[in-house]
C-alpha cells in the first residue's frame, strides 16, 4: 500500500466495493474550478457529455495529456496502472505537465461493463473542485504515483492492442513484462506483476 499526497491510501490488486468519499480528474488545464461535462471522449453514443473521474489517483495521471487510443493505451494488471505509448517524441512534446483536481463522488456512477467499470466514473453535471495538485510533467507524475510507463515501437504497439482487441491476456502480460519499463530505467516505483493475478486485468 502506498500513501498520496491528500493522504488516501491506496490498496493495489484489491477490489473497491464500496463508492469512494471523492474522486479524481487529471487535466492538462491547471486553472479549473468546476469541471463541466464533455463529449469528446466518447465511450457510448447515448451516453451524451460527461464528466470522467477515477477513484484511483495513480491511475489518473494518465490522463494529464492530451493523447488516444491510436498511439496509446491504458489499462490496470494486478491493480497497477500501467500506460503504453507509441512514441517517445511526440509524447513528450505533448506533456506539458497538469493538474489532478480532487472532486466529490457525489452524482457520479460507474457501469462495469463501460469503459474501466469501477475505475472509470461519470457524471451529467458540473462539477465543482475540493482541491488540486499542479505537476509541471506527466511523465514524472505518473512515475511518482507508480504508474509503469513504457515507450514502445510501432510493432510492438500494433501487435499489443491486437491482444487486447481478441483479449488475449495471456500474450497482453507477456510482451509488457519483455519491455523495460522507464520506472526501472530510472529505478522509481518500480511494481512487478504477478503472474498468478494477470487476470485481474482491465
Amino acid at each position: 500500500m502506498s500513501e498520496n499526497w491528500l493522504g488516501q491510501t491506496l490498496e493495489y490488486g484489491k477490489e473497491k466495493k464500496e463508492k469512494p468519499e471523492f474522486l479524481y480528474h487529471a487535466s492538462v488545464n491547471k486553472d479549473i474550478s468546476e469541471l463541466r461535462p464533455q463529449s469528446k471522449r466518447v465511450r457510448d453514443e447515448n451516453e451524451g457529455s460527461v464528466v470522467f473521474a477515477t477513484p484511483d489517483y495513480a491511475l489518473a495521471t494518465v490522463f494529464m495529456t492530451e493523447h488516444n487510443d491510436s498511439w496509446t493505451h491504458s489499462g490496470k494488471f494486478c491493480g497497477i496502472p500501467f500506460f503504453v505509448i507509441n512514441g517517445r517524441e511526440k509524447f513528450m512534446q505533448s506533456d506539458k505537465g497538469g493538474s489532478i483536481y480532487k472532486i466529490s463522488s457525489d452524482g457520479f456512477e460507474f457501469d462495469p461493463n463501460k469503459g474501466m467499470g469501477e475505475n472509470e466514473w461519470v457524471n451529467s453535471d458540473p462539477v465543482k473542485i475540493i482541491e488540486k495538485r499542479d505537476y509541471p510533467s506527466a511523465l514524472d507524475a505518473m512515475i511518482s504515483e507508480g504508474v509503469q510507463v513504457y515507450f514502445v515501437e510501432d510493432d510492438f504497439f500494433a501487435e499489443f492492442n491486437k491482444a487486447s482487441n481478441e483479449s488475449n491476456i495471456d500474450r497482453m502480460f507477456e510482451m509488457i513484462g519483455g519491455v523495460e519499463s522507464e520506472n526501472k530505467k530510472l529505478n522509481i516505483n518500480v511494481k512487478g506483476f504477478d503472474e498468478n493475478e494477470k487476470q485481474k486485468y482491465l
